[in-house]
């Protein structure tokens, strides 16, 4: 069964606001379902992370290529002395029994004890370094390949 989501303010904004989280902010690089991201997306966003005073940045990106697009900002070096969590949910954060709000406090989390150059992809409760991350297509799991 699939969904048709429609591509709204980042839910991050909402959960860093309930939860009192403060220093942050939001910078949108492109509004789309994350099957139709292109390599000018990617550029677009690794242009926007080396541009970013912030050591700690958080990209929620769609679970479809949220591990390429993982794999491409390593590979780019945008992550030289920051720490990249990227994020994604199961179901947006407005449905119900959603991971969303979860994932993305341990992205939050994550980014403040990686050492500066790693990019990682958070999802059900791991932090997994984006070179090794892979999608067990049996359980829909991010895991960690040897």
């Amino acid at each position: 069964m699939g969904y048709a989501f429609e591509i709204d303010e980042p839910a991050a904004i909402r959960v860093l606001t309930v939860a009192q989280v403060e220093g942050w902010r939001c910078e949108s690089v492109c509004k789309k379902d994350s099957t139709e991201i292109t390599t000018e997306d990617r550029e677009s966003l690794v242009m926007s992370i080396r541009r970013a005073p912030e050591r700690r940045i958080v990209v929620t990106h769609g679970t479809d290529t949220m591990i390429e697009t993982a794999q491409f900002v390593e590979a780019s070096g945008a992550a030289v002395g920051k720490s990249v969590a990227f994020v994604g949910a199961t179901k947006p954060e407005r449905f119900k029994d959603s991971d969303a709000t979860f994932n993305v406090g341990v992205a939050v989390g994550v980014t403040d004890v990686l050492p500066p150059g790693s990019v990682v992809v958070c999802m059900g409760g791991r932090a997994i370094p984006a070179a090794r991350c892979m999608r067990d297509l049996d359980s829909g799991r991010y895991v960690d390949q040897p």
